[in-house]
């Protein structure tokens, strides 16, 4: 899709997040293993703040993104 981009930023007091809008690709950020909250409006990884980050699961999200033409920043 051409325009849609989303940024996965990681930091040990937000945990992991990403933000922007992913659809219609939800069932891949799903299977990631991110939830969405509706309270915050974002997308993120259960129980990711304060531990280390999984660099190899966002990379990997981030690719098969790219591959469906989303544009994807990585903060970490």
């Amino acid at each position: 899709m051409v325009g849609l981009g989303v940024t996965i930023a990681r930091s040990s007091v937000s945990g992991t997040r990403l933000l922007g809008d992913p659809r219609p690709y939800t069932a891949l950020v799903r299977a990631a293993g991110f939830r969405w909250s509706a309270k915050q409006s974002f997308w993120y990884i259960p129980d990711s703040r304060d531990r280390p980050g999984d660099p190899i699961a966002i990379d990997h999200l981030a690719g098969q993104l790219r591959e469906l033409g989303v544009k994807v920043e990585i903060d970490i």
